[in-house]
């Protein structure tokens, strides 16, 4: 799971690597479906969301980059 306490500062993180991307009409959709997989579902479904659409709306150097930021976010139990 996504640590809660840390959520701002993982989504302004976040919203600086997607903004690196080319793909301007998907990059904040995409930020925001990973935004809410990890807070809700899990670090999991998040990365693998991120398998889904790289390549076609985002480029797999900046899905690479928000991954390490998933597992630096993870809260374990």
């Amino acid at each position: 799971m996504l640590d809660v306490s840390r959520e701002r500062v993982f989504r302004i993180e976040l919203d600086e690597l997607v903004e690196e991307s080319s793909f301007d009409k998907t990059k904040n959709t995409v930020a925001a479906n990973v935004r809410t997989k990890a807070a809700r579902l899990g670090i999991k479904e998040a990365e693998d969301y991120l398998a889904e659409v790289e390549g076609d709306y985002i480029e797999p150097e900046v899905s690479k980059k928000i991954r390490k930021l998933l597992k630096r976010y993870t809260k374990y139990r």
